[in-house]
């Protein structure tokens, strides 16, 4: 999470592995480097977002004007309860809040009105083209956060998902510049209510620009290892010379290098690994070397999701009566179940005397 004692050059944890040479190659974990760039957003950005919160902070922390919203929400049969708190915590909750605040604007502006209070932010064409674009930006952004979380990522599809983002971010700027919109359905929607208003695209276009600038330094490790991580899935089309081997230790390059090159004269075994679906561990003795690369990229941690899943986990299990984490309170955290019946067959029986 880029803590200084993790990261530190001198002190931190992976420096002190790496000066002890058992640690060669470390990044930083991928959802956060996407929540990361996700906040990079530009200081006008920034402060659509700011308003935003600040409105929604100023309905929901007041309960009288939280339940004078909700009753105006009823009286048109809305179908939404009413608005979301915005969670600085939650990778998600930008896209959440805004999502709802885009859906009860009309609402919104009604009830401020109501209530005295301006903001003449909320009917200038300038601020919406900014929150209608905000919007669905952060709606793609949440689409991938989802994909970067999970159990049983690997390395391989957390890095892939990050590169397609950065293909759809090119994709969303030819978008913007030719005025189609076709992935930014609110901005769409808006724009074709009121076709008179010239608002200014290339300021949309300079946004998500920087947006991918930040995603390409953020993950430069990553396009740096690329070849080595496609090892994975494709070892008969890789050019062993072109692998940055010096991030797993105990590897003998001379060895790989006669392993693949008898891999890739081996039709059986390229058909049954592909068209089969066959799994590492059924390669034969002989393309050992080749195993060793493959299981030291596959349990590569991609992500801190597993480790912020469990301390979650336990945190939700201590509680007043509960201030200790215990082996039972452990196990709740794997999905192994245990076979008691052959376990039992194992175990000598004690007899009484």
């Amino acid at each position: 999470d880029s803590a200084p004692s993790m990261t530190g050059k001198h002190k931190g944890f992976v420096a002190l592995c790496q000066n002890n040479r058992n640690v060669p190659f470390s990044f930083h974990c991928i959802v956060h480097q996407e929540a990361l760039c996700a906040q990079s957003c530009g200081v006008e950005l920034s402060d659509v977002m700011a308003l935003v919160v600040r409105i929604v902070n100023w309905i929901l922390a007041r309960a009288l004007n939280h339940h004078q919203f909700q009753s105006l929400l009823e009286e048109v049969d809305y179908e939404y309860p009413g608005l979301l708190m915005h969670n600085n915590v939650r990778w998600l909750s930008h896209g959440k809040v805004l999502t709802r605040f885009a859906a009860c604007l009309k609402e919104i502006k009604t009830f401020l009105e109501m209530k005295g209070v301006t903001h003449p932010e909320l009917s200038n064409c300038d601020w919406l083209l900014k929150f209608y674009y905000l919007v669905d930006i952060t709606g793609h952004l949440n689409q991938l956060n989802v994909k970067l979380q999970g159990q049983g990522n690997t390395v391989l599809p957390l890095q892939q998902a990050g590169f397609a983002f950065e293909s759809k971010l090119n994709l969303f700027i030819r978008d913007i510049e030719t005025g189609r919109l076709t992935h930014f359905e609110m901005l769409r929607f808006v724009m074709e209510e009121d076709p008179s208003n010239n608002l200014d695209l290339q300021q949309l276009v300079a946004f998500t620009s920087d947006l991918l600038m930040s995603f390409k330094s953020c993950f430069v490790e990553f396009h740096r290892h690329s070849t080595l991580f496609k090892f994975m899935i494709r070892p008969h089309e890789t050019c062993v010379e072109a692998l940055d081997l010096t991030v797993i230790l105990g590897i003998s390059v001379g060895d790989l290098e006669l392993e693949v090159a008898d891999f890739k004269e081996s039709d059986i075994w390229v058909e049954k690994f592909h068209t089969l679906n066959s799994t590492w561990n059924e390669l034969p003795l002989t393309y050992s070397t080749m195993q060793n690369v493959s299981f030291a990229l596959l349990t590569m941690f991609g992500s801190t999701y597993m480790c912020e899943q469990a301390f979650s986990h336990l945190n939700h299990i201590k509680n007043n009566l509960r201030s200790r984490l215990t082996e039972d309170s452990l196990l709740n955290l794997t999905t192994y179940e245990p076979d008691f019946k052959e376990i039992r067959k194992t175990m000598q029986q004690q007899k009484s005397h």
